[in-house]
């Protein structure tokens, strides 16, 4: 399985980079443009347009957290995927429910570890550079395939919040 997501500069920069073929540790994060409660109890990850960030998830609110004004829920959609969202403007989310979204997925290679976390490792397969006059990002293709043990790159630190 291939899964392909966003990573700012400053996250590029934490870890240090890395380079084709690096096995690397990630938390996968969804910005969400749409987010709800399901009867369909089924678990799917969809890339929506195809070389892109954009997807649709179905799954499990297995983690939640809502300490503060936003509540961040933990979705189990064959991945470990995590998004946020203002606990005043929505429903909340309940352990166990069918939640669906649809946004862009991006992730954190650099990882705050007082929040909900389950990181998946995989090897990257692609790395392109988009630049923009205010920030550089990257797109990376992870392959999820197979089996690996440790990563090649981490960095960690304990913060309040993920920027």
């Amino acid at each position: 399985m291939l899964v392909k997501f966003l990573i700012d500069n400053g996250q590029w920069r934490d870890c240090g980079g890395f380079e084709v073929e690096d096995v690397i540790e990630v938390q996968l994060r969804l910005i969400p443009l749409l987010v709800g409660k399901t009867e369909r109890k089924e678990k799917q990850l969809m890339q929506l347009v195809p070389k892109t960030n954009f997807y649709f998830l179905s799954g499990f609110a297995t983690e939640i957290d809502r300490s503060g004004s936003v509540e961040e829920v933990m979705i189990d959609c064959g991945l470990p995927v995590r998004f946020e969202r203002d606990v005043k403007t929505v429903v909340a989310i309940e352990w166990g429910e069918a939640v669906y979204g649809a946004g862009y997925l991006i992730g954190c290679v650099s990882v705050d570890v007082a929040k909900l976390h389950k990181p998946i490792r995989g090897k990257v397969v692609k790395i392109e550079k988009v630049s923009s006059p205010e920030n550089d990002f990257y797109f990376i293709n992870l392959d999820l395939s197979q089996a690996f043990s440790k990563p090649q790159r981490r960095v960690t630190w304990i913060s309040t919040s993920i920027s």
